[in-house]
């Protein structure tokens, strides 16, 4: 016995939406679950919503599958941009950055010399997300540490 899968229309896949973030939002900030448990839950949502529109467990399975498939790539990436900040914490890159960072940025060039840094970084990485966790984290200290300086 199969059950024809039926077709969402907009006004349906919007309140959905709606649905879907005021469960996160409820779980997240009413209940305080933690992200991991809300999103897993919210999972179990879809999946819930799926079947009531005609896809079954194993058709669901198949989209989820898919669906890490096809960014695990991205995941992968994220994982070694992960590890490159760590790493550049733990041998005190980033606070070295900060230290000098506070010792030569004048206020006046702040931006000027974050821009010039984080372009540089993101050349010589290749990678625009390692630049805004390295940089741009050593960027926040000495942000931090310059608005205390010029009180």
């Amino acid at each position: 016995m199969t059950q024809k899968v039926r077709e969402v229309s907009t006004l349906e896949a919007t309140i959905f939406l709606l649905l879907l973030a005021g469960l996160v939002s409820y779980l997240m900030l009413v209940l305080e679950l933690t992200t991991r448990l809300s999103l897993l839950l919210a999972l179990v949502f879809n999946c819930f919503m799926a079947m009531f529109y005609g896809h079954n467990l194993k058709q669901i399975e198949n989209y989820i599958i898919e669906g890490v498939r096809r960014s695990a790539f991205v995941i992968t990436i994220l994982i070694i941009i992960g590890c490159v900040i760590g790493s550049w914490i733990a041998a005190g890159i980033i606070p070295s950055i900060i230290y000098y960072g506070l010792e030569t940025l004048n206020p006046t060039f702040f931006m000027v010399g974050g821009l010039v840094s984080c372009s540089l970084v993101a050349y010589f990485t290749g990678s625009s997300y390692a630049c805004v966790g390295t940089i741009g984290v050593a960027l926040m200290g000495i942000g931090q540490g310059l608005e205390y300086l010029c009180l």
